[in-house]
């Protein structure tokens, strides 16, 4: 394989996952159809806390990267700061997170507040990661995230994408193409998507991977781990089992420079 495999991401953002018998369901469908990355909410307006029912799944998510949606209208940098560091500690570097300006009700000011909301939290972050830089007697830091920064995920429909460095953009076959450097995933809402199309956009560097945002997750999971999964095995663009590692070393992503203890990719 010349590239980085083939990633799989999907979005669910029904207020069914507040129920934990069936978000533990989703989670375990959502491994075995072995998606990379989980987008809680999925960038849109959400009936629940997507970072509190991140940490709830964070022991049940195995090999899957939990990525919450945060409504940057009405959350906290230092609140976000702390919750996403924690997440990511418990998920062993494998968080990411989806800042959103889409939440009702949108105002001009909305885009704005968000660029300030994504450097005010990364802002904290870089203050944790160089807590041995600090004078001796200063109060203590938080922990901070094992990756760094979570990977922060954009999707092109929230104006915010074009303003800030996300690491994982979610697009249409019709959307700009993000800047380089950035993984770009094409939104798909079937399981039965079209194998030879993925296969030519891949090849030829156009997207890294692929978004499903089935309208019935349980069912477009399912189909996803019979019917495509094992053809884009056989097709190598996936190896035949997962890369080790954190979210970041699985995803092909640059290590962040205050990255603590990384876990050997593999």
């Amino acid at each position: 394989m010349n590239r980085a495999p083939l990633i799989l991401s999907a979005g669910i953002g029904d207020a069914r996952l507040t129920d934990h018998a069936w978000a533990e369901e989703m989670i375990g469908l959502t491994e075995r159809a072995r998606i990379g990355l989980l987008l809680l909410g999925d960038g849109h307006a959400a009936p629940f806390d997507a970072l509190s029912i991140a940490t709830w799944l964070a022991p049940r998510a195995g090999a899957v990267g939990l990525v919450p949606t945060i409504d940057t209208a009405r959350a906290l940098p230092d609140d976000v700061a702390r919750g996403l560091a924690a997440l990511d500690r418990a998920t062993n570097g494998c968080a990411g997170w989806q800042p959103s300006t889409l939440m009702p009700p949108t105002v001009a000011e909305s885009v704005p507040r968000g660029i300030d909301f994504v450097a005010a939290t990364r802002g904290r972050w870089n203050e944790w990661c160089a807590a041995d830089d600090r004078a001796p007697g200063d109060p203590p830091f938080p922990p901070a995230p094992l990756q760094g920064h979570p990977v922060l995920v954009q999707t092109d429909a929230d104006p915010l994408w074009s303003h800030v460095a996300a690491d994982i953009v979610v697009i249409d076959m019709d959307s700009p193409k993000p800047p380089p450097g950035q993984k770009c995933l094409l939104r798909t809402y079937t399981a039965l998507a079209g194998l030879d199309q993925i296969e030519a956009l891949y090849h030829d560097g156009i997207i890294d991977g692929i978004h499903l945002t089935p309208p019935y997750p349980r069912r477009g999971l399912q189909e996803f781990a019979d019917t495509m999964l094992p053809a884009l095995v056989e097709r190598g663009l996936l190896p035949e089992a997962r890369r080790t590692g954190t979210l970041r070393q699985r995803l092909g992503l640059a290590a962040m420079p205050h990255a603590i203890h990384p876990v050997p990719a593999g």
